[in-house]
């Protein structure tokens, strides 16, 4: 069934006075259509200001670069969410508003993706040994995540393991991430052979720091995002004066 999203407006005002901006969601369905609202950040001063056959803001209102830039932003982010969705076959229109209203708290970003990147920036200012630290615990996570039995030995250098790593396509999400995966996780490490003596398996204190390296990159990837949101709430609060000077 296919999912559709578009911008609308309030017609009336709200208790402030403004007209905030929804996206709409709308599914095609054999019985007819069905549609799901979730508000964006935008909030429009006057109606008039409105396009509603562009779904656009109209020059009319001085922050009407910035506040289309958010807005498209904004539809991104919710078509990205859509589609890691669909790929789990959990794409209702019920989970798709939940997740986007909880993106503030990044829940419905790739945790993979983020860890890669937070990976990547390790080894670019020479953080080595943190980076094969981020590396090594990527390599355990994304087996996890795609149902791999747990390894004999995880080598970041193994060309093999690299070529089936390449192969795992599974992601993970911030919203997936809750006291039952670390858990699951947890038991999934203690089963991993000790790469000194494979009759032995990880020492606790071993997998007590993978699970401390999860939760820094979590708290990171929660912080960085609610810091985006909030610039980006900043600039859509912009007097016609303020955007007028900082698009110039």
């Amino acid at each position: 069934m296919a999912i559709t999203f578009n911008f609308e407006t309030q017609p009336k005002p709200n208790k402030k006075g403004t007209h905030p901006i929804y996206i709409r969601i709308t599914k095609s369905t054999p019985q007819g259509k069905q549609h799901k609202r979730v508000k964006t950040s935008i909030e429009l001063r006057q109606l008039a200001h409105w396009n509603a056959k562009a779904k656009e803001i109209r020059k009319s209102e001085p922050s009407h670069q910035i506040w289309n830039d958010i807005l498209d932003k904004e539809m991104q982010s919710i078509k990205t969410i859509y589609r890691q969705l669909r790929e789990q076959n959990k794409a209702t229109l019920n989970k798709i508003a939940e997740a986007y209203k909880d993106k503030d708290n990044n829940i419905s970003h790739s945790f993979i993706k983020y860890a890669e990147a937070d990976t990547q920036r390790l080894y670019d200012i020479g953080e080595y040994n943190s980076y094969k630290r981020n590396l090594t615990f990527l390599i355990k996570l994304k087996f996890f995540i795609n149902g791999k039995p747990p390894k004999v030995a995880i080598h970041t250098k193994d060309k093999k393991q690299q070529e089936e790593l390449s192969k795992l396509n599974k992601d993970l999400l911030f919203s997936e991430i809750d006291a039952d995966l670390l858990r699951k996780f947890e038991t999934y490490l203690s089963k991993i052979p000790n790469q000194r003596n494979k009759k032995l398996r990880l020492h606790t204190n071993t997998i007590a720091k993978q699970l401390s390296r999860f939760s820094s990159i979590y708290n990171r990837g929660v912080k960085d995002n609610r810091l985006q949101e909030e610039i980006q709430k900043l600039i859509s609060q912009l007097s016609p004066a303020q955007a007028a000077a900082l698009i110039e």
